[in-house]
């Protein structure tokens, strides 16, 4: 739900948001504009609610929660419910301990809190479990190397490299051959660890 509020229209992120934080308290909501919600809290406060569209590897700044200040006061705002999906600095936890006030609404309790709301289908668990499991390019280059097929090729390279060595005497023909005997090792050694391996089994 978070990758998709990314994509999502910010109004309509603040505002489901702010519906969330909100229905367990006494509060009423005052506005909403392109910044964020504001709401009244049972004391009087005027608090700002804003969700910033943020990726999980992507880093909260002091300067961002600067811009959030100025903007709290510009509109005699009292205090910010600052909703972070991804990480955040040291610069900005100092930042928000100045006033106005900053309440720093982290990941973990963003995910907590849509989750609930709206709990994962059995197609969203689907989807989830074959992107976790999807062969990165990289593992799939390396599975491809040492698959078992190439063990005979780099032996019979190896042995060509050695049969060039006895001819010509030249020791690039031996590194060469060393480095093709070890990668048809390396080949055996993954298959033989691969049918060692316990069978995936789902949960």
């Amino acid at each position: 739900m978070l990758e998709k509020m990314l994509l999502q229209n910010e109004q309509l992120n603040h505002m489901e948001i702010a519906r969330l934080l909100t229905k367990d308290h006494s509060a009423r909501t005052l506005s909403q504009t392109e910044y964020g919600v504001w709401f009244s809290s049972a004391s009087g406060k005027r608090i700002l609610i804003r969700y910033l569209p943020l990726h999980a590897d992507d880093t909260l700044r002091g300067a961002d929660v600067a811009a959030a200040q100025r903007m709290c006061l510009k509109q005699n705002g009292n205090q910010i419910w600052l909703c972070v999906p991804g990480k955040i600095s040291p610069q900005a936890i100092g930042q928000s301990a100045l006033h106005p006030p900053v309440c720093l609404i982290e990941r973990e309790t963003l995910i907590k809190l849509i989750g609930s709301a709206y709990p994962a289908t059995d197609r969203d668990l689907s989807a989830l479990h074959r992107r976790m499991h999807r062969t990165h390019p990289r593992r799939q280059w390396i599975r491809e190397l040492f698959c078992p097929e190439n063990a005979q090729r780099f032996a019979r390279f190896a042995a060509l490299m050695a049969s060039l060595l006895f001819l010509t005497g030249q020791t690039v023909y031996a590194f060469s051959a060393l480095w093709m005997m070890t990668l048809a090792a390396l080949c055996r050694c993954m298959h033989a660890r691969r049918k060692k391996a316990p069978p995936f089994r789902d949960a």
